[in-house]
C-alpha cells in the first residue's frame, strides 16, 4: 500500500467505521508522513496504470507455469483459478469450483 514502507489501514462497512469517530486509534508508525506520501504516490500509480489487470495477468502466467511444470492444467471460474494435477495413470485429483469441467 505504501510501496514497502510501514503503513496499515482500518477499513470496513460505513456503519462500523462511524464508530471510529468516537474512539482514538493509533499505531507505532502513526506519524510517519513519508509512508503516507508513498501511499499517495502508489495510489496515483493505480489511477494512471492498469495495475490490477497486470497483477491478474502475472498471476495467471505464474499459475500456468506451475501447472505445466506439474503436468496439470488451470481451470478458470471467475476470480478462482484452480489447478488439477494427474497424480498417477490410475487416479486423478481434481479440485473444481462451480463452472469448471
Amino acid at each position: 500500500m505504501a510501496n514497502g514502507l510501514p503503513l496499515a489501514s482500518v477499513v470496513g462497512r460505513r456503519e462500523y467505521m462511524r464508530e471510529f469517530e468516537e474512539i482514538f486509534v493509533s499505531s507505532t508508525f502513526g506519524g510517519d508522513t513519508l509512508a503516507l506520501a508513498a501511499c499517495q504516490a502508489t495510489l496515483d500509480e493505480y489511477d494512471r496504470r492498469p495495475v490490477v489487470a497486470h497483477q491478474w495477468q502475472m498471476g495467471r502466467r505464474f499459475q500456468e507455469g506451475v501447472a505445466a511444470a506439474a503436468g496439470g492444467s488451470v481451470c478458470r471460474s471467475g476470480a478462482s483459478d484452480i489447478r488439477s494435477t494427474r497424480r498417477s495413470s490410475s487416479s486423478t485429483r481434481r479440485l473444481k469450483p462451480n463452472g469448471c469441467s
